[in-house]
């Protein structure tokens, strides 16, 4: 079978219903399983299938104050296919941005590789997380990876500001309060 590619929704207003709609490009198809999660952090369960000609899938289930993500894939008789790509629906009334920390280093001097740990919480789900030093950015992950080894023989010795930011399912972003370290490594020989 081959992978749906294109996963759309249609979020009209407050509490209307979401419309799922997928190209389908497996012809040996019987049908399509269409799984759903909230918050983007949460696990995926099927609420629904569809038969082989179905393309498009109403869920009228939902709330103003959830952002919703699914997902499908195709079955037949040998099993299912790959799942196409997840989409989330924005929730209207979603504003709010992630809460994110610095939880190490927590200032100070530092040298060789650091491990810059950052705590980052949502009401709807983190979903990405950027670290930068003096405003750089030098790496970007999506949870549950929660830090990065920062190799500071790449900056002068010296004074370095470092923030993580974390983004969530809704697109609401958050920035940590900066961290100062002085970097001081050995002059190479």
């Amino acid at each position: 079978m081959l992978l749906l590619t294109m996963l759309a929704w249609h979020d009209e207003a407050i509490a209307a219903p979401l419309t799922v709609t997928w190209v389908n490009n497996a012809p040996d198809a019987a049908g399509f399983s269409v799984e759903r999660s909230t918050g983007g952090a949460a696990a995926f369960a099927e609420i629904a299938r569809t038969g082989a000609a179905v393309t498009t899938y109403v869920d009228s289930s939902v709330t103003d104050t959830t952002t919703y993500c699914y997902r499908v894939r195709a079955f037949n008789q040998n099993g299912y296919s790959d799942y196409s790509n997840t989409a989330c629906s924005g929730s209207p009334s979603n504003i709010t941005p992630p809460t994110v920390s610095i939880t190490a280093p927590t200032g100070g001097t530092v040298s060789g590789n650091v491990t810059i740990r950052a705590s980052a919480t949502d009401n709807v789900g983190v979903t990405l997380i950027k670290y930068s030093v003096d405003g750089a950015l030098i790496g970007i992950f999506a949870p549950p990876v929660y830090s990065l080894v920062w190799n500071t023989a790449l900056v002068p010795n010296g004074t370095h500001t470092l923030t993580v930011k974390a983004t969530d399912a809704a697109g609401n972003t958050g920035t940590s309060a900066a961290v100062t370290v002085t970097v001081a490594n050995p002059s190479p020989v």
